[in-house]
This record gives C-alpha cells, structure tokens and sequence, in this order.
C-alpha cells in the first residue's frame, strides 16, 4: 500500500505557486485561472495561496488588476537579509543548550547541502531549511511563523541570484562551523558566523542587484 499523501491541498497549491514565482514564470504578472489550469485544481486555493503571497511580500495584489510579482530591489534585500538572522540570534540565546537531536537535525542538513553541486537550484531551498531548523531549535512557534513569513522572500532572491550567475555562494562549512559552536555550547559563537555570513549575503546580493541596474 502506498503511502497516503497528508499534506493538504492549499499547501501544495502554496508551494506549486511560489516554485512558479521564484523560478520567475511570472514575471509579467499572475492569472489565478492561468495558474489553476496548470496545477488542475480550482482557483479557490490558488487565490488562497496568492493572498498568503502577498501578506509575505512576495506578490502584490491590485484591486481590478489581479496579482504581480513584487520587484527585486536593493532596498527590499536589505530590508529582507537582516531578519533571519535577527531571529536566529533570539532562537538561540533563549533556547539555551541545543539538545542532540536538533544538532544532529542541522549535521543532516548540513549533509543534504554539500551533496548537491552549486549550480542545484535545490540547494537554495537546502540552505533556507537549514537556516529555518536553528529558529525552529527554539521551540517557540511566534519565532517559526515570522521565520516562515520571510523565507519565500529570501528564497526568491536566492533563485534569482543562482539564475544569473550559475552557482550559488552557500558555504557547508558555515553550517559546519555553526554547529560545532552550537554543540559546545558557544552560543554567542554560533550568532556571530551567522551574522558575519548573511551580512556577507546581504551585501552580494546587493552587489549583483546594483549591477543589474547598470
């Protein structure tokens, strides 16, 4: 017997959807019916899934015109790259000691990264889980919802990057030095390659926006 598929409809509709925007077939903007006759589904949860977007700042939604494709811009990276790491500092200082299982949660993330080239688009969404499981290591869902309110932007801006230039700059041996401050219990360790690594981020994307408006 196979096994029963338990993810509900929306959500597989949300990530079909948001797959479809950062791998930028959406461009020139989005029709709900469109993107329900590819997925074979009604526009119900395709509208659901658009509006979630937009609450995310992934899309915009305007009254009459339908939805598009929020711009990437300068401006939005560095608003947006600031965040994740803000929140993986919290996760960390207020959880204490990481337990074994969520260090070897993040050695077996760290693994599914290095195993891909870095020309894998999946290596984006890899390196996103990777970052969301330290907040997710805090056990306080306030911390998830706004880690997961931000990731599809990030992630966008990731495929986006990796489009242009061919490969992404993701570092394992970030996650692995990460990980060895977190078992020792060096937590202010651990926060600081964090944020030495998305400022490092933050200021290549920056870079690489800034040469796409030249």
């Amino acid at each position: 017997m196979s096994r029963i598929d338990r993810i509900p409809l929306r959500e597989r509709v949300y990530e079909a959807t948001l797959q479809r925007i950062v791998r930028g077939e959406h461009e020139d903007g989005i029709a709900d019916t469109e993107v329900a006759a590819v997925l074979g589904v009604s526009r119900t949860p395709v509208r659901e899934a658009l509006l979630r977007l937009s609450r995310e700042g992934v899309v915009t939604a305007s009254p009459g015109k339908g939805f598009s494709v929020v711009p990437l811009s300068r401006r939005d990276a560095a608003d947006a790259f600031p965040i994740i790491p803000a929140l993986q500092a919290l996760a960390i200082r207020t959880r204490g000691p990481f337990p074994d299982g969520a260090i070897a949660k993040l050695e077996e993330l760290r693994e599914a990264v290095g195993a891909l080239s870095p020309s894998d688009p999946e290596r984006i969404d890899r390196n996103l889980a990777w970052h969301r499981a330290v907040v997710a290591a805090a056990g306080n869902p306030h911390l998830l919802r706004l880690a997961d309110g931000i990731l599809p932007v990030l992630r966008r801006y990731g495929y986006a990057y990796l489009e242009d230039r061919g490969r992404s700059r993701i570092s394992p041996a970030l996650f692995e030095g990460v990980g060895q401050a977190l078992d020792a219990g060096e937590g202010e360790r651990a926060i600081r390659l964090l944020d030495e690594a998305w400022e490092q981020g933050r200021r290549e994307m920056e870079r690489w926006l800034a040469s796409r408006a030249a």
